[in-house]
């Protein structure tokens, strides 16, 4: 199955100049602000610290009123736009927050600190568990936040960052079962330590059970940003031969970042840790309960 988004038209036109705000309000964000918001966010970011869709106004109008989506926006008294912060109220126990974005704000102006105690104010009030921030753009207040870990950020050219994430921690986590490969137990460790987060890491072995021959991948790209995610779908005995198709098909389509999300909550998912590792992935974070169980993200070359 081919999954493609419904095709929103660009922004129309060059927005007027943002303007400094000298005093605001952070408040939910009306579709004039959402509208105005997507046709400030090209001008001033680049495409990797928002998701793809976010800079086109009807997309963006329509993820916020889907429900799915909370959208904050920092105004004045005659409603200049200043400052949006976007968050997904749709991840299960997790949520993702993607801002915040300031259009032409003065140096020292606390409008970022008040957009994201605004988020976490209407996120502690959900039934998430925590959030997270995983393309942080630069103003973002990491005082907020724990960190989560950090991806290599790439262009085609070979050129290579570090990009931090966040995670915050909303109401109290009372533990979790995971299941790991083992060659990837002493990583989690690691990481729910540094964390504090309790959980029972359950080891993946070959039990002799059937397998289908053949597993199944979802790839979801993104072309602005040179990136893609797998994600396995099916399990099946060619999941490595399968695997290393995808990463020569995707390294020659262009794509220079490369992720692979596996759900600890699900036994056959972790097991496949250890053909990650011998295709040439490396694992970078866990997002707590981002799926059935933890998610492990793993990014290739990033061993």
């Amino acid at each position: 199955m081919l999954s493609k988004d419904k095709g929103y038209p660009p922004a129309q036109g060059a927005p007027p100049p943002a303007e400094p705000l000298a005093a605001f309000r952070v408040e939910g964000a009306p579709a004039e602000a959402l509208i105005l918001a997507a046709r400030y966010l090209p001008v001033h970011y680049a495409a990797e610290f928002y998701p793809a869709g976010l800079e086109r106004p009807g997309r963006l109008m329509d993820m916020v009123a889907s429900g799915e989506y909370g959208a904050l926006a920092a105004r004045d008294e005659v409603d200049r736009l200043g400052g949006l912060l976007v968050y997904n109220l749709a991840g299960g126990r997790t949520a993702s927050l993607y801002g915040p974005y300031l259009f032409n704000q003065p140096p020292g102006s606390d409008m970022a600190a008040q957009l994201v105690e605004a988020a976490l104010g209407s996120l502690g009030k959900s039934e998430a568990l925590g959030v997270v921030c995983l393309a942080p753009p630069p103003e973002l207040p990491a005082a907020y936040f724990e960190p989560l870990g950090y991806f290599y950020a790439g262009d085609p050219t070979g050129e290579r960052r570090r990009q931090p994430c966040y995670y915050r921690q909303l109401n109290e986590d009372l533990g979790a079962a995971v299941w790991a490969h083992p060659a990837l137990v002493d990583f989690l460790r690691g990481f729910y330590r540094g964390l504090a987060l309790a959980r029972q890491i359950n080891h993946t072995h070959p039990e002799g059970q059937r397998r289908p021959a053949h597993s199944v991948l979802a790839t979801e790209l993104n072309r602005a940003t040179a990136s893609a995610v797998l994600r396995p779908m099916w399990d099946g005995q060619d999941a490595l031969q399968n695997l290393a198709q995808h990463v020569k098909l995707l390294s020659s389509e262009g794509v220079a970042n490369l992720l692979c999300e596996i759900d600890l909550g699900l036994a056959w998912q972790a097991e496949l840790g250890g053909d990650l590792l011998a295709a040439g992935f490396g694992p970078r974070l866990v997002l707590p309960h981002g799926g059935r169980g933890d998610l492990l993200i793993l990014q290739h070359g990033a061993q």
